[in-house]
């Protein structure tokens, strides 16, 4: 298993998605629901968006049960709760 960095951006993300996740009735976050949110931050732009969430799902901190909607693995909630005591890789 690859080690990946958790950068400020990818928790962002990550975080994020949890926080759309529990407002949901469905507790699914919807893609353009994310890339909506992390829109005017920087360096967030759609297209990185996008693909930032295809790099969140190969490291498997991500799950996508359905096309377009998405929700925080095992691994990403342990990555979260890692960042917040000070850990920088998972």
């Amino acid at each position: 298993m690859t080690k990946v960095k958790l950068t400020y951006l990818r928790i962002f993300y990550l975080k994020t998605i949890t926080d759309l996740c529990e407002k949901s009735p469905v507790r699914l976050a919807r893609a353009k629901d994310i890339i909506r949110f992390t829109e005017g931050t920087e360096p967030c732009e759609r297209v990185r968006g996008n693909a930032m969430l295809m790099r969140l799902i190969e490291a498997e901190l991500l799950e996508r049960p359905a096309r377009g909607c998405y929700r925080l693995s095992e691994k990403g909630k342990k990555a979260i709760e890692r960042y917040e005591i000070g850990f920088e890789t998972i």
